[in-house]
């Protein structure tokens, strides 16, 4: 290549970039791409780039490195994983639980803080054991300014419920039993 190009030189050439070839104009990044695939995420943040690309409207026909061009490039999107967090609760549960932070306060005393990451409260929402999803399938295009999403962890824990009638029944309580929770 160096070779052709000092032929080119020693002959008069004087531009040093490439001359125009012909052959199919790049579309990849133009305006109509660019706001499909913004649209297509902005309905679903869980989309993978396979599906934008069958999601993309008629007529715009890009390749999966371009649409992962415009996702990060010019779109400025990364795809994250859900943050495990607690539930957050009301005030009025807040407060029905102040009994049972004494116990937990007890607890503290004598397990540290590793008891905080275990403990989970709960009104009559379900409890899962098992991890509804994989952390690959919780990821979501996000863009840098805004949080990354969250999602509640179910292991090793420690359950609180406010005594209600469902939560005392034999089978729950055998259940938590052999779960190894705590109540």
């Amino acid at each position: 290549m160096v070779r052709r190009w000092r032929s080119w030189f020693l002959e008069g050439r004087q531009n040093v970039h490439d001359d125009e070839r012909s052959g199919r104009a790049v579309t990849a990044t133009d305006n109509a791409a660019v706001a499909a695939v913004r649209n297509v995420v902005e309905a679903d943040r869980r989309v993978t780039i396979d599906e934008i690309m069958i999601r993309l409207p008629p007529g715009i026909e890009i390749g999966c490195s371009s649409i992962g061009s415009i996702m990060s490039d010019v779109l400025n999107f990364r795809k994250v994983c859900a943050r495990w967090v607690p539930r957050l609760l009301s005030e009025n549960h807040k407060q029905q639980r102040m009994e049972a932070a004494r116990a937990f306060l007890e607890m503290h005393r004598r397990d540290g803080d590793q008891l905080f990451s275990r403990i989970v409260t709960g009104d009559e929402s379900w409890v899962h054991h098992s991890t509804p999803e994989i952390k690959r399938q919780s990821m979501v295009w996000k863009k840098p300014e805004e949080s990354a999403p969250k999602k509640a962890k179910h292991n090793n824990l420690i359950l609180q419920h406010d005594n209600a009638p469902a939560h005392n029944a034999t089978v729950v309580k055998n259940t938590i039993k052999d779960l190894g929770w705590e109540l």
